[in-house]
């Protein structure tokens, strides 16, 4: 092996053990790749005396093995003859024999990393994550379970944790919500090229209207010229209708394909982002990643229900308009997704579902005069429920709201449906009765109250007058 200057491992973390955690992870990396390179130049010969001992660190920060062979090396067998460093640094033969050959390389591999976890102070300090990470690397390395060991330590490389500055959080967020804008505005590019589109198409079609004019106009000056001219305008006119058209579509195909391309990318620097933020194994990053998650998922679901409702996928896009009614929180949106869920419920024949959606929005939006007036809507259309009961619960919306009388709603499903009419005829007859019978009652009482008034003199009583026969009145005299 090559001569190399520099100092060994365990002299440096004694003589600085505070060290930068991206420089500690980059001497277990190089560790774990100096072992992997000996196993393959040597045919899979074991290192054997991994420890602090036999690795060194260069000038320029560089990882190596000690050449055990060499003369100058002896001192890291003698290390290794004391019981501290046996005990520490060398599993006993009787473990080694029922595991691979490489075991003991492994074993001091693990050995030595809990040595740098123990001796050193790295700068930032490990998050929770890290060390989890470490901890489960050393738990195979000292594994006494053949099945659990690693096999190779690219193993180990693989598993070791990529190391991150506190800046890159907010890296990781602006990749979520710029994920979250080119989702949104891949979509929005079709539809602005398909706008473009329709304009070209009307421009061309007025170029045409003009030189049809011009045509017609200049007729009577030369005849034969003028067809000509008008001919040569058509089709030129033609030419650029169709030129336009096809740079058009492919302008429209061309956005197409990037945004297909960009959405299919989209889904997996979302998922990534989201996956970095979780390794930091913090409460703040699992709040954002909760907050992105939800804002990515209501945007999805608002945009793959619009796509079912244009591919007339009627059902799927009831299921997505049922979600979003219990996970979006913005007011004015939450209002239109009620009213088209209504719609899809009534579109797929549900009724009665349509109704219980009708109560529910009505009970969340008693200021919205659409929602009230699509709630009055479902119940005249609900044929599900007995017609008394829609009928008291129509008559309870009105009265509520008596604004709903006024709208063109309520007077067309009234003459198609007649369901509050018979109630108020019925409501006005009572109350007629009601009335008569009460001012019945009232007269009464008047005339009792002026009975009690004005009593009757008891003279009165005595005389009795009684008319004869032949029309004369017979009187008795108060002398007999």
């Amino acid at each position: 092996m090559d001569c190399v200057q520099g100092e060994l491992l365990i002299d440096r973390v004694r003589r600085c053990p505070e060290v930068e955690k991206e420089e500690v992870f980059g001497w277990i990396r190089q560790l774990a790749q100096q072992l992997e390179r000996f196993h393959r130049c040597r045919s899979g010969q074991c290192y054997r005396y991994v420890n602090p001992y036999s690795v060194m660190i260069t000038r320029d920060g560089q990882i190596m093995l000690l050449d055990l062979d060499a003369q100058s090396n002896a001192f890291v067998l003698k290390n290794m003859q004391k019981r501290a460093m046996r005990n520490h640094f060398v599993k006993p033969l009787l473990h080694i024999r029922d595991h691979t050959r490489l075991f003991a390389d492994f074993y001091g591999f693990g050995k030595t990393v809990q040595f740098l976890m123990a001796s050193t102070i790295p700068d930032p300090p490990l998050t929770r994550g890290e060390s989890r990470k470490l901890y489960r690397i050393t738990e195979k390395c000292l594994s006494e379970d053949p099945k659990r060991v690693y096999q190779e330590f690219g193993q180990i490389q693989r598993d070791l944790p990529v190391v991150r500055n506190p800046g890159d959080r907010r890296k990781i967020r602006g990749i979520a919500v710029s994920a979250c804008v080119l989702f949104l505005a891949a979509g929005s590019v079709m539809y602005r090229t398909l706008a473009e589109r329709e304009e070209r198409g009307e421009r061309m079609q007025s170029r045409m209207e003009l030189v049809n004019a011009e045509d017609g106009s200049s007729q009577s000056v030369n005849s034969a010229e003028t067809d000509n001219v008008g001919k040569a305008g058509v089709e030129n006119a033609d030419m650029e209708k169709n030129t336009a058209e096809q740079s058009a579509e492919s302008t429209v195909g061309e956005h197409a394909g990037d945004a297909v391309q960009n959405s299919a990318g989209l889904d997996r620097q979302v998922a990534a982002a989201l996956g970095e933020q979780l390794a930091f194994q913090t409460s703040e990053g699992n709040r954002e990643v909760i907050r992105c998650g939800e804002n990515i998922k209501r945007e999805v679901l608002r945009c793959l229900g619009e796509a079912y409702i244009r591919e007339k996928q009627t059902e799927q896009a009831l299921d997505v308009y049922r979600e979003l009614c219990r996970t979006e929180t913005d007011t004015e949106r939450l209002r239109e997704i009620y009213m088209k869920r209504i719609q899809l419920e009534e579109e797929c024949g549900d009724s009665q579902a349509a109704l219980e959606t009708g109560r529910e929005a009505s009970a969340r939006f008693s200021e919205s005069k659409e929602i009230q007036t699509v709630y009055l809507k479902t119940i005249y259309q609900c044929e599900t429920v007995k017609k008394e009961e829609r009928q008291q619960e129509a008559k309870n919306l009105v009265q509520r709201y008596p604004f709903l009388k006024e709208t063109e709603s309520y007077i067309q499903l009234e003459e198609t449906f007649h369901l509050l009419g018979n109630t108020e005829e019925s409501t006005g007859k009572e109350a007629q009765e009601n009335t008569e019978q009460g001012k019945e009652v009232q007269e009464n009482t008047e005339q009792e109250n002026i009975a009690q008034e004005n009593p009757a003199p008891e003279s009165a009583s005595q005389e009795e007058t009684t008319p004869a026969e032949n029309g004369s009145v017979k009187t008795e005299d108060p002398a007999a």
